[in-house]
């Protein structure tokens, strides 16, 4: 089953590197979009954010060559859009676990959550288009799909929770 779904570039307004230790300060944003519930703007205080902002402050930095095989450094503003979606997901639903981030060899950034059977994945291709891959090898299900600027994140968040929660 392929799906195509995209990033609602109206519904964030994140602040993703601005960050004290214990959380990201100001993450205010309407995710009215993503939950079609009513719009909420206030501070939400995500226990691990600020690690992964310093994750992707690192990938930021890296040099041409980073993995000793030509690797490519994402461009400053894939890495950001990468903390935006992935401030979006967690402000979203904040029981969501950090996922593992990493660089690509291609200039890109992947997060990824996996859980026993169940695997998802995204990787940011370049600032506005990401790609995702989704398994769940106990029910032989696997999605795939592109994301954009433009449309909504639902799926993207139900297939999170599905790892994360194991359903």
């Amino acid at each position: 089953m392929n799906a195509q779904v995209l990033l609602e570039e109206a519904d964030v307004n994140v602040p993703a590197f601005d960050c004290t230790e214990d959380q990201v300060t100001s993450v205010s944003q309407s995710v009215s979009s993503v939950l079609g519930g009513p719009r909420r703007e206030n501070q939400v205080p995500i226990r691990w954010m600020a690690d992964a902002v310093r994750q992707f402050r690192a990938i930021e930095r890296l040099p041409h060559g980073w993995d000793s095989q030509g690797g490519e450094p994402p461009d400053g503003e894939t890495v950001r859009n990468g903390a935006r979606l992935l401030s979006v997901l967690a402000t979203a639903d904040p029981d969501l676990s950090k996922p593992s981030i990493h660089p690509t060899p291609s200039g890109g950034i992947q997060f990824h959550w996996e859980s026993g059977p169940r695997y998802f994945e995204i990787e940011m291709l370049d600032p506005l288009h990401a790609q995702f891959y989704y398994v769940d090898s106990d029910k032989q299900e696997e999605i795939e799909g592109k994301i954009s600027a433009g449309k909504v994140v639902r799926e993207i968040l139900e297939l999170v929770r599905a790892v994360d929660q194991g359903t």
